[in-house]
């Protein structure tokens, strides 16, 4: 699996209509270098997982083909492909079991479609590009800090050895 450089979404609803308007409310209200993909159904997406990993998926929990699998089993597959992956539900269904289910089964958040959902799933996607960026800072800086402590072990090393060699008279 391959990894873009750039933060990218990827959105699957099966809804045309509601697809279309998340992809114009990013394309509109998120930062532009994001590379956003929508799909109609979780196949197609899992199909493109294999080779573009997404930092995000916006996941209609009605996503899939007449009789394929429903959202948490589409889920559960974009897991075992990437577990970095955050994965954000989308459903008009507004039970809590399902919600629950939905982030048991590894979902980042569920957000019903309702007047605010827009306003919320603009706030969690910035929420997970933010510790997505924080992830990139921290493993850079444990590198650095690795990369100092060999240099400080060697330097120490090396005048333990030149000690050793040439003893003080």
């Amino acid at each position: 699996m391959k990894k873009k450089n750039n933060s990218s979404i990827y959105i699957i609803e099966d809804d045309p209509l509601y697809l279309n308007a998340i992809e114009f409310f990013l394309r509109h209200n998120a930062n532009p270098a994001l590379g956003i993909e929508s799909f109609s159904n979780g196949g197609d997406c899992l199909s493109q997982v294999r080779t573009h990993v997404p930092d995000i998926v916006l996941l209609g929990y009605e996503a899939s083909p007449p009789g394929g699998i429903n959202g948490i089993g589409i889920l559960k597959m974009l897991k075992v492909l990437n577990k970095d992956t955050e994965v954000i539900m989308l459903s008009s269904h507004k039970e809590l079991e399902i919600a629950v289910d939905c982030v048991r089964s590894g979902a980042y958040d569920y957000i019903v479609k309702n007047e605010s959902a827009f306003l919320r799933l603009r706030h969690q996607i910035n929420l997970i590009l933010y510790n997505i960026d924080l992830r990139k800072k921290r493993s850079l800086f444990v590198a650095w800090n690795l990369g100092l402590a060999a240099a400080f072990m060697i330097f120490f090393l090396t005048l333990i050895l030149y000690a050793f060699n040439h003893p003080a008279a």
